[in-house]
């Protein structure tokens, strides 16, 4: 689950409702990691919190801050009696220069792969992805060097995944992480809206805002490796499609799937 950032906390808290629905309800054991953030015990107090109040059976908060300790047995251990992981927002940089390719980041692949939920808000929904932004500037005035990419930590392959999208203006940006890898869908995420990967290559949105998918598969012409960074380039033949709530994208034909085929979530979501 890829979280844009900004959840809802306080009222309906749907998003936060669905993880912990995902990750077992009354038996879900959650490990917040908040290693993104400037201020991780408050914000790691906050979420347990808050997945306690849902109604979680077993919420615990591991603090890394450093590489040695996300190599330790300690967060392991705790990290393999977990059915949900989620990582909250904060600076990306600072959570993958910590995370890549430790014990940590191998746990957390092992709990997706045993059916645990893996979630991640703002930073935490950047580094799902294999490749990921590490910084850009916001605006539609595209240009190559608008953005910074670095490893992610490979949860969700074949995506680049931008948060805050449309309150933070980021969709050139996204342009210009699709321009350079056209292979990649790029998935820009609203607030208080998540995209919900599953195992078998769908993606779907949930919550109050927009889910845009770029597509750069069927680019016909782009002037992009010869332009100066600092000046726009132009690409024809790029696809976006902007999904809501309940709506369904399918990663490997790369189409929205037909709403009357979909099992929408919306109805556990009630019974949560």
């Amino acid at each position: 689950m890829a979280i844009g950032g900004a959840e809802d906390k306080i009222k309906k808290r749907v998003i936060l409702s669905e993880f912990t629905r995902m990750a077992g309800g009354e038996k879900a054991r959650i490990v917040i990691v908040p290693a993104a953030s400037m201020m991780p015990r408050e914000r790691g107090d906050l979420y347990a919190s808050l997945f306690r109040e849902l109604g979680a059976a077993d919420v615990d908060v591991v603090h890394v801050a450093n590489r040695p300790e996300a190599n330790s047995p300690l967060v392991v251990e705790c990290l393999e009696r977990a059915t949900g992981v989620f990582v909250t927002g904060g600076v990306q940089l600072r959570l993958i220069s910590m995370l890549g390719g430790t014990e940590m980041s191998s746990s957390i692949r092992a709990l997706l792969a045993r059916g645990g939920v893996y979630g991640g808000t703002s930073a935490g929904a950047a580094v799902i992805s294999s490749h990921m932004i590490v910084t850009g500037r916001g605006g539609l005035r595209v240009r190559r060097g608008m953005v910074d990419m670095a490893p992610g930590l490979g949860l969700v392959h074949d995506v680049i995944i931008d948060q805050h999208f449309s309150q933070r203006g980021r969709l050139g940006r996204l342009i210009a992480s699709v321009g350079l890898n056209p292979q990649f869908l790029g998935v820009g995420i609203d607030e208080d809206t998540a995209a919900i990967f599953s195992p078998g290559g769908t993606v779907e949105v949930i919550g109050e805002g927009q889910v845009a998918v770029l597509d750069a598969s069927q680019v016909t012409r782009t002037n992009l490796d010869i332009v100066p960074k600092t000046k726009p380039f132009s690409i024809v033949g790029l696809q976006m499609h902007l999904l809501t709530d309940g709506n369904r994208f399918n990663l490997r034909t790369r189409s929205a799937e037909d709403p009357s085929e979909v099992v929408r979530l919306t109805p556990s979501r009630k019974k949560a």
